[in-house]
């Protein structure tokens, strides 16, 4: 009987880090014209800047699909990341300050993603090797452009772990990014399954994501790779964040001489900019001047 009980116990722990890994990578349905009512009216912006004119940028035969909003001659070109989930509209927020800044703009929709094809989000594993890619394209566009990265939530652990692997950048902006995904995911799945033992579930979750996207969370998680970080890169967070808790900036920005850290005391999760614009410019322009020459 015993030898049943367990074997029940073991298929059921199977069977709900399956279910929680599987609603975690699955990239969501919803119609890009729904993202966008959505996004517009989260952050308040005016329709109108869903409406920029943009050059459609294609990779990996269609597969992959960015937006790249030009500014002057293109001297200095930003690649942005979106986070989970919310793809390119969500980082419309950040285009007027970048192009009075004088940065053009490509914002790729992740693999899985909006326009993008794919089938798993991977958290930054697989998308910050195709942010290479798109590098690798803008340098072949424009050759002499500087180049830099920028990236909020799943988009700002993705600009660690690009800034982590890039050989041609200047720097890196990071919004709110976690530093582990493996802790993380057991953050949000305590929050939203309260009844899930996640201390006996991420051993699992983690042998799930290796099977079915190739990937490991450590591949995922910027902390794990932080001693190649070698750029100037702004970190940025909300202290009153609900869904990537600021500890996790806190930390990365104690084990990195290259990291300056800027909490916000007022933002929530993703709201940095909204909520403090003028500082996050002051903040954006300081860093982006320390590498000049």
């Amino acid at each position: 009987m015993l030898i049943v009980i367990f074997i029940v116990l073991v298929l059921l722990l199977l069977a709900v880090s399956f279910f929680f890994t599987y609603s975690a990578i699955k990239p969501n349905c919803r119609s890009v014209e729904n993202m966008i009512d959505h996004a517009l009216r989260k952050n308040g912006y005016p329709v109108e800047l869903a409406e920029e004119p943009f050059e459609l940028w294609e990779l990996k035969g269609g597969k992959l699909k960015a937006r790249f909003y030009p500014c002057g001659k293109n001297t200095k070109i930003m690649l942005v990341n979106h986070g989970y989930n919310a793809p390119w509209i969500s980082m419309l927020k950040y285009l007027p300050m970048l192009r009075e800044l004088g940065f053009a703009v490509l914002m790729q929709d992740h693999q899985a993603q909006g326009i993008s094809e794919g089938r798993w989000i991977t958290y930054g594993a697989k998308e910050s090797d195709d942010a290479l890619l798109w590098l690798e394209e803008i340098s072949r566009r424009y050759p002499e452009a500087e180049l830099s990265v920028l990236g909020e939530s799943m988009g700002g652990a993705t600009a660690l772990l690009i800034a982590e692997k890039a050989q041609n950048l200047r720097f890196c902006v990071a919004d709110c990014p976690y530093s582990d995904m493996k802790a993380e995911l057991s953050f949000v799945g305590k929050r939203r399954y309260p009844w899930m033992p996640m201390g006996l579930l991420m051993p699992l979750v983690d042998l799930w994501f290796r099977l079915l996207t190739g990937c490991s969370m450590k591949d995922a998680s910027p902390i794990c790779h932080l001693e190649k970080l070698k750029i100037p890169t702004l970190l940025c967070h909300g202290a009153l964040d609900p869904t990537v808790p600021v500890e996790m900036s806190r930390e990365l920005a104690k084990k990195s001489e290259f990291i300056t850290y800027f909490e916000s005391e007022t933002a929530v999760h993703a709201s940095v900019i909204v909520k403090e614009p003028e500082e996050y410019r002051r903040r954006l322009e300081e860093i982006s001047g320390e590498v000049r020459v």
